[in-house]
């Protein structure tokens, strides 16, 4: 029913009831599409903050970051063989770093 269709005050008062539980209706679907867009943030902000972890250690008295793995070892594994990386520094390995200060 429009309002221009209205002829009696009973009518309007079904009108009124039907806009007011379109606007309920409205309004809970506003409410659930604000909280979907809200946990879409979160979960992009958890997933920027958890990017891939840094390993970086002292070796030498010398700050290195392991890039990759090598030898059948991962980058968490690596960075645990301080006599290892040492050799690939002195190879001059890609699979670490020496950071400068």
């Amino acid at each position: 029913m429009k309002k221009e269709e209205i002829k009696s005050l009973e009518e309007a008062f079904e009108f009124i009831a039907g806009q007011e539980a379109t606007i309920e209706t409205l309004t809970a679907e506003k409410k659930c599409a604000e909280d979907i867009a809200k946990d879409a943030v979160d979960q992009l902000n958890e997933a920027i903050n958890a990017g891939p972890k840094q390993y970086v250690v002292v070796v030498d008295k010398k700050k290195v970051k392991v890039n990759f793995g090598v030898e059948g070892l991962n980058k968490e594994q690596l960075s645990k063989d301080k006599k290892l990386i040492s050799a690939l520094i002195k190879k001059g390995s890609s699979a670490v770093t020496v950071m400068e200060d």
